[in-house]
């Protein structure tokens, strides 16, 4: 009566969609008995693996994670290991003044941030995972792009090329 389908529907799939998909199962998973229970249970599945999680898709930290020295690059996730573990791991108790000096498990350093090396023409060249109606959103909630912005004739100008450009695609 059931079968497994022969391809995955999100293949090929943009994000938006993808991300739809993802919400009404949610949904759907939330509004069973046992729904909360279930998504707590993949909650804490994702979270006690996470370390196996960013080796297995090739996730570098950009800083250097906490109690590490920032010259060593090597990291503990190297010998990571999946782990089927449903339950909440014991965790430390919330210590504001360690947290304070962390961005998840790296340590905060303002002069790493400072020095990050971006490669600029990479990032605005690329299409950063946003589909075009997604871009176009956010395009049209900049300051700029309002009504009633105040602005200089040049900066007037460079709001008239972009609206002219994307406005017909709203």
């Amino acid at each position: 009566m059931f079968s497994e389908p022969e391809t995955d529907i999100l293949e090929g799939a943009t994000s938006v969609f993808a991300d739809q998909v993802a919400l009404e199962v949610s949904a759907t998973m939330m509004s069973t008995p046992e729904g909360s229970h279930h998504m707590h249970t993949i909650y804490h599945l994702i979270q006690n693996n996470h370390v196996w999680l960013l080796q297995q898709l090739d996730i570098a930290p950009p800083l250097t994670p906490a109690g590490q020295n920032p010259g060593n690059t090597a990291t503990d996730s190297k010998g990571a290991k999946f782990q089927l573990i449903l339950t909440p791991l014991a965790e430390d108790t919330f210590n504001p003044a360690v947290e304070y000096n962390r961005i998840g498990n790296c340590a905060f350093d303002q002069e790493a941030i400072a020095s990050f090396p971006f490669d600029w023409p990479a990032i605005l060249t690329s299409d950063l995972g946003l589909s075009e109606a997604a871009f176009t959103n956010l395009l049209f909630n900049r300051h700029e792009m309002q009504s009633n912005a105040v602005l200089d004739d040049s900066e007037k100008r460079m709001v008239s090329v972009l609206r002219s450009a994307f406005d017909h695609r709203m």
